[in-house]
């Protein structure tokens, strides 16, 4: 009978020692279809967040083409369309304005290759105050990314009339680089 209990013994050892790999190796799978599964979750989100990105760029990009293109038009100008533009201005409001200097000022490196340089003009008329004030006026609305950033009147007294002096000082951003 102990050699029969012996036998059962190292039996039911056999059969606890297999039941516990069999548990070990039924844990392990499990835990490696959850990683796998986890691991594809993750991936399909990955992609799915890169085409949703995609989208709200193309969107932007769909919806801005209009705003891009009139900036390109406006930013894309050299330095001579600047200049004219600055005289038409004067000529509009009935005053011969004059560029006596323009000078390049800082250059950005933008992406895509371009750059976005900075210009420095000084322009000058002589008028009556009215026509003076209506060139400061279109000098200020001027269809270019600028900025006056002084404006002088001085009155001429030894002219015999009513007559004023312009200058103005402006800051113009233009993608060309030809000055």
């Amino acid at each position: 009978m102990n050699k029969h209990l012996t036998l059962i013994a190292w039996t039911t050892l056999a059969v606890a020692c297999l039941s516990w790999g069999g548990v070990w190796y039924l844990t392990s799978a499990l835990t490696e279809e959850a990683e796998l599964r986890a691991s594809a979750t993750a991936e399909a989100l990955q992609k799915a967040d890169r085409a949703a990105y995609n989208q709200r760029l193309l969107s932007i990009a769909n919806e801005t083409s209009v705003e891009r293109e009139r900036l390109d038009a406006v930013a894309g100008l050299d330095i001579v369309s600047i200049v004219t533009a600055i005289e038409e201005a004067g000529t509009a409001a009935g005053v011969a304005v004059e560029i006596s200097n323009a000078s390049p000022g800082d250059t950005i490196d933008l992406a895509g290759g371009a750059s976005l340089s900075t210009y420095r003009l000084v322009a000058g008329g002589q008028g009556t105050f009215a026509e003076l004030m209506r060139v400061a006026a279109l000098l200020e609305q001027l269809p270019l990314i600028s900025e006056v950033e002084t404006l002088e009147f001085q009155y001429l007294s030894d002219s015999g009339s009513s007559s004023w002096r312009i200058t103005a000082r402006l800051k113009v951003l233009s993608t060309e680089q030809n000055i």
